[in-house]
């Protein structure tokens, strides 16, 4: 049963949303677009482990993707979690591209197209994630359960040599069914209760915490440099107008009533879930602060306050 779906992160969808709006000229836009590489492909990678954990049977294991929890002053956040009375399995997905090796240093080698670069060893980063979640579990007052760790290579273009690493817990993708089915036939004894396994998930999904975070805020971006406007969602080239209570892109002639919904989202995401009639205005486009007034006039959309002081809450678009 999956308790924890899994989903993009704000960050990616802030930078989803952000790229296309920033002009080039800002001193930033490589090093986000670089960041956007990165993040979106340890995305996609994440993404692909939903279809092979469920190649084997799993009714009796609760599943989380990307749960992360508090622990002290900081956090730590595991891209799977499979929990069964049991055992438990973390698993941290890697989309690397090229010939991976390890050395005894305890480092990770990955060849590209003639050039090697080095990574901290991922499997002593999930070892770390496996001690957390024990002493997490063991101030919560349950009992001891058994953590087995595993990293799996997502990238359907990458080579593992581990000949300097004796390691089970190291696999790819297509192997990572078999790999789980074997930590999960050892396992016969039954640690817990069905009551306090309910209880061990209730309390994890409910201490989950997603990472906030602000990339106009952290990168002090400038609301100069970023375009204002509706994208056109046909041809995503040119920022659409506002004809005759439709919005029309004056290059591909594409007409949809509802443009606005989708940039008052990205709006939410981007800056505040408050917007006034004036701010979206400004972003949208718009000159008429009464034909902006019908705009955020919407079920998903909550006024708040009746004088001109009134705003909008955008939660309901997210």
């Amino acid at each position: 049963m999956i308790i924890l779906p899994s989903q993009k992160t704000v960050e990616l969808m802030q930078l989803e949303m952000l790229l296309p709006r920033l002009m080039r000229r800002d001193p930033n836009f490589q090093q986000l677009d670089d960041l956007y590489g990165k993040v979106s492909s340890g995305y996609y990678g994440e993404s692909t482990l939903d279809y092979y954990i469920n190649v084997i049977d799993l009714d009796d294991a609760f599943i989380f993707y990307g749960l992360r929890l508090p622990e002290s002053d900081s956090y730590f956040q595991i891209d799977a979690l499979l929990l069964t009375s049991k055992t438990c399995l973390i698993i941290e997905a890697k989309n690397f591209k090229g010939e991976i090796s390890f050395n005894h240093a305890g480092q990770m080698i990955r060849t590209l197209e003639g050039t090697s670069e080095v990574f901290n060893d991922p499997l002593a980063q999930v070892y770390v994630q496996k001690r957390r979640l024990q002493r997490y579990i063991k101030k919560l007052g349950f009992a001891p359960l058994e953590i087995h760790p595993i990293v799996t290579f997502t990238h359907q273009k990458v080579l593992l040599n581990l000949e300097a690493h004796d390691s089970k817990a190291i696999v790819v993708n297509p192997h990572l069914p078999r790999r789980m089915e074997q930590i999960f036939q050892k396992q016969q004894q039954h640690n817990y209760s069905t009551k306090a396994l309910a209880a061990l998930v209730t309390h994890l999904k409910k201490n989950h915490t997603p990472k906030a975070y602000h990339v106009i805020d952290k990168y002090q971006i400038s609301p100069l440099n970023i375009k204002k406007g509706i994208w056109c969602p046909a041809c995503k080239e040119v920022m659409m107008e506002r004809m005759h209570g439709n919005w029309v892109c004056p290059k591909c002639r594409k007409k949809d009533q509802n443009a606005h919904l989708t940039a008052l989202r990205e709006y939410a995401i981007l800056f505040h879930q408050k917007i006034t009639n004036k701010e979206a205005r400004t972003f949208l486009g718009v000159q008429s602060s009464s034909a902006t007034k019908r705009i955020l006039h919407h079920p998903k959309i909550k006024k708040v306050g009746k004088t001109r002081d009134c705003y909008y809450m955008l939660d309901g678009l997210i």
